[in-house]
């Protein structure tokens, strides 16, 4: 894939993130994808198993965007970064955030295959979003 093939499948998969487009987001990926969020301990394989992970997402920051900011690419891969803005809702273990929209940096490293993703490893600053929510960073961090 070129690089402009890549952005234009990670632009897609923003705006079906943004949309709450479960279904358009599990399209375009592999079957057998891999899907991390590390700074939440999350790591999934497969269809089956990305989706619930991508309906709590869409659940706990219903308001989530990202802007794209830059990208580089080397292969089947393209790492990109941008400001990611949310607002986290629902009561994490006996914690309420406050409400407040967060703002973060993030980047996120993608790998293709057959025109689709293979792997999106998302990265943020997990203690800046729950400074910024009103949570313990334990409140999300613990296991």
């Amino acid at each position: 894939m070129t690089r402009e093939e890549m952005i234009e499948v990670m632009t897609q998969l923003m705006a079906a993130k943004r949309d709450h487009d479960i279904d358009r987001l599990i399209a375009l990926y592999t079957p057998d994808c891999i899907l991390e969020q590390p700074s939440l301990g999350v790591r999934s394989e497969g269809h089956a198993n990305i989706r619930p992970g991508l309906e709590l997402f869409a659940h706990h920051f219903p308001d989530y965007t990202r802007a794209f900011e830059g990208a580089a690419v080397d292969g089947d891969r393209l790492i990109s970064w941008g400001t990611a803005q949310m607002t986290l809702t629902g009561d994490f273990k006996g914690h309420r955030p406050n409400g407040r929209r967060a703002s973060v940096m993030t980047f996120v490293l993608f790998r293709f295959d057959g025109g689709r993703i293979a792997h999106e490893g998302h990265h943020w600053d997990l203690a800046s979003i729950c400074r910024q929510s009103g949570l313990p960073v334990e409140a999300l961090a613990a296991p």
